[in-house]
This record gives structure tokens, sequence and C-alpha cells, in this order.
């Protein structure tokens, strides 16, 4: 069996703003992977939106494939 490293981002997501978010992201993909090794980078559910979307839900709903599908 193959080891796997996995690295965890906790951060917190500005509300309704997704290029914002994948921004960030990005941000800390680049950090992590220049400072390690890893195989896998998880981030939490809801990152690109954040969680209380209310009215803009449909607006930021994305396509398959999308930006950050």
């Amino acid at each position: 069996m193959r080891e796997v490293t996995v690295a965890a981002v906790q951060m917190r997501p500005v509300l309704n703003e997704m290029e914002e978010n994948l921004v960030r992201m990005a941000d800390y993909i680049a950090k992590i992977c220049g400072s390690q090794k890893v195989d896998i980078i998880v981030f939490p559910e809801l990152i690109t939106t954040g969680y209380e979307c209310g009215v803009r839900f449909t607006d930021l709903a994305q396509r398959i494939p999308g930006a950050s599908v």
C-alpha cells in the first residue's frame, strides 16, 4: 500500500466572494506545495462561497466543469 500525504487547510471564506476565495485557495496551495511534498490538499466544504449564500445561492452555483469544479 502506498503512503499518501494530506494537507488540510483551515480558512474562513469571504461570504459570496467566489473569486476572492479561489485566489486565497491558490495562495494556500502555492505555499503548501512550496514547503512540503503532498499528494492531496483538502479545503472545508462550501469554501468557495461561504456557508450563507441566501438569495445568491443560484447565482453562485457552477456548472460542471466550472472554475472550482
